[in-house]
């Protein structure tokens, strides 16, 4: 338990001290009774319903975005929304989902892209493949991935590669609790690499109801790395 703890105090750490923040409530620890790693819901009730690095990420209210993961996935036979839960997101709509079958997975609401591991596995070289541990790992060790804190994690490249989120700050103004920053028109009108991916259209919206958008705006597809960089494997639902 020692190392779980320090491994946690090690991510609230670069997390830093939160931008904005409210306890998080108490029916939202009772709903992720089950369905999260017991260390990870002491650690989000630790660090509140909040925002961290001028709104980079968000600890979620996974209750709140059950729907949108219905949404998303719909009949999928691989993802169900009961089995599947958002820990943190980051102001692009990037959501990270925790799920004791899958482990953590990467929701792109902005592009339409879903990256799990388990399901569509990046095929490393020989080089970087790890070896497989003796016994399985500790759920409450390995949740902790699904709390974004590494910088990549919180920020999104415009249409010419460029980062974006320090200029929307700078253009729009940090997040607050419950926003987001949302393109318009959608990228999911407009296209995944349209000129229209800039800070200029950018907009300071309402998180829960732009997130809801996006689900509904696009077809989902499973993706992973290949040769020819992001592959669509298969659609969702």
């Amino acid at each position: 338990m020692a190392d779980i703890e320090k491994n946690y105090r090690a991510r609230a750490e670069k997390l830093g001290e939160p931008t904005a923040r409210e306890p998080m409530p108490e029916a939202e620890l009772a709903y992720c009774e089950g369905r999260l790693p017991p260390r990870l819901i002491r650690f989000m009730e630790e660090l509140g319903y909040a925002t961290f690095q001028q709104g980079g990420v968000t600890i979620a209210k996974p209750s709140a975005l059950a729907p949108v993961l219905a949404l998303v996935f719909k009949s999928d036979p691989d993802l169900r929304h009961d089995d599947c839960t958002v820990v943190s997101y980051n102001p692009f709509g990037d959501l990270l989902v925790w799920s004791d079958r899958l482990k953590t997975f990467r929701i792109s609401l902005a592009e339409g892209r879903i990256s799990s591991q388990e399901l569509a596995p990046t095929q490393f070289g020989p080089s970087l493949q790890r070896p497989k541990p003796a016994s399985p790992p500790d759920p409450n060790l390995i949740a902790r991935s699904a709390v974004m804190v590494r910088p990549d994690d919180f920020d999104f490249l415009d249409y010419a590669g460029q980062e974006m989120l320090a200029r929307c700050i700078a253009m729009h103004g940090p997040i607050d609790l419950g926003e987001c920053y949302g393109f318009f028109p959608a990228l999911a009108l407009a296209g995944v690499e349209s000129p229209m991916r800039r800070v200029e259209n950018i907009r300071r919206v309402p998180a829960l109801e732009h997130f809801a958008f996006l689900a509904q705006a696009q077809p989902f597809y499973l993706t992973k790395v290949g040769p020819a960089g992001v592959e669509k494997v298969r659609e969702i639902g």
